[in-house]
């Protein structure tokens, strides 16, 4: 299934639609800047239409009443002005204050989405929308048909926007494809691991821009002293609600200590605890649970480093390194030391990786613990039950996305 032209069309039309599209985006750019108010209303009218339940049906089957309320709030116009206003401070097509400088978009964007998230295309586009491009998406293999549905509503409340919206289902290894779009882009923003970052330099010409969203690494940060069952249930929480799918997601907890019986106490305490958070979810279909069931058995045959706790449908791993590695998901992750004044040292390698931390700590020690953290690399230190949290104005890994999505031009009007 394909979005194009506003209308809805079979995948099996993605060839033709290909050579037909160029010409279009080539009328669409001479049209002059599309103008944020239109984005922005468009978006503040889908917003009023989730608030009303209008997708509840749609929507409810994949995220919370709290996710649902949480992805209104974003698309509203108050919301998306302000994002405007901090990330780039005028609108694009105007001068930035006391310059000639003007603010433009790059052009055409194509979107590679990622499917841990669902919604995340969606709101990939209206980014790109805000800064005035021209926006092609290759839809994630997981993608559940709301990223068609959410962008087609969008275009019956502002038609216009038909000319900046293009979706594909391309598979991954329809390469021929993906490089035709490619070659229309002025940028490719990636949304994925390191092997779809590969994949997309591999084919992408060196005239076009890279604008790379990858795979990150998150985890929880615990001083002995400040340890409570009250945090210890939010940081549980955390992890069975996010699944450990989510760049945000604890994928495993370190302690303020290079003490191995510190471990053991902490697992032994904390298990029962991520046992009873995960008996309030769904359970896993059986074909996760047996493949994680397979990935502990191998771990447990062949790593013979550290020692594996085991609850229902869940598990602690103490080992006894201070690596950064990712988890087997879905309440199974690793427990270990990492005293603070090592916290540098040990995770600047992955700084490239580092995403959020979860930090459970004494007041007094927040700003001290922090400072590490961000000097090694993260981008973001909170509380654990905060960790997956998306503030409507917070940042991807760091950067406003708005300015890596528009260009600063120059030039002097002669009168």
């Amino acid at each position: 299934m394909i979005l194009y032209g506003g209308e809805v069309l079979e995948s099996s039309q993605t060839k033709q639609a290909l050579k037909d599209i160029y010409p279009r985006i080539l009328k669409t750019l001479g049209q002059g800047i599309l103008p944020s108010k239109e984005v922005i209303m468009a978006c503040h009218q889908l917003s009023k239409r989730i608030i009303a339940g209008e997708y509840q049906k749609l929507l409810g089957e994949f995220l919370t009443e709290e996710q649902i309320a949480k992805t209104a709030q974003m698309l509203s116009a108050e919301c998306l002005v302000r994002k405007i206003r901090i990330e780039l401070g005028v609108a694009v097509g105007e001068c930035l204050p006391e310059t000639s400088h003007q603010i433009m978009p790059l052009g055409v964007l194509f979107h590679i989405a990622a499917g841990n998230m669902e919604g995340l295309p969606v709101y990939s586009v209206i980014e790109g929308l805000l800064a005035g491009n021209i926006n092609i998406v290759k839809l994630p293999a997981s993608d559940s048909g709301i990223t068609v549905k959410l962008l087609q509503e969008l275009i019956s409340v502002e038609p216009k926007l038909k000319d900046y919206i293009y979706v594909f289902d391309t598979p991954s290894s329809h390469l021929e494809e993906l490089t035709a779009m490619a070659k229309m882009a002025n940028a490719i923003v990636v949304w994925g691991g390191d092997e779809t970052m590969k994949s997309v330099r591999n084919f992408a010409s060196v005239d076009t821009r890279l604008i790379e969203w990858g795979h990150r690494k998150s985890f929880a940060y615990l001083t002995k002293d400040a340890i409570t069952d009250k945090a210890l249930i939010e940081l549980a929480t955390h992890i069975v609600t996010t699944k450990q799918i989510l760049c945000s997601s604890c994928q495993g907890i370190y302690l303020d200590t290079d003490v191995m019986e510190d471990l053991d106490s902490f697992c032994e305490r904390f298990l029962p605890i991520l046992e009873s958070a995960v008996a309030k979810e769904q359970p896993l279909n059986i074909g996760i649970r047996a493949q994680i069931s397979l990935l502990l058995f191998h771990d447990e045959l062949i790593e013979s480093k550290g020692k594996l706790y085991k609850g229902k449908h869940c598990s602690l791993k103490a080992l006894p390194d201070a690596e950064l590695t990712s988890s087997y998901t879905h309440a199974n992750l690793w427990v270990r030391g990492l005293k603070r004044n090592d916290i540098i040292e040990k995770l600047h390698k992955n700084k490239g990786y580092l995403q959020t931390v979860g930090l459970v700590c004494r007041e007094n020690e927040w700003n001290e613990l922090s400072n590490y953290f961000f000097h090694a690399g993260a981008t973001k230190v909170t509380v654990p039950k905060f960790m997956s949290y998306m503030d409507e104005l917070e940042t991807h890994d760091g950067e406003y996305p708005l300015r890596r999505y528009v260009r600063i031009v120059n030039g002097r009007v002669l009168s």
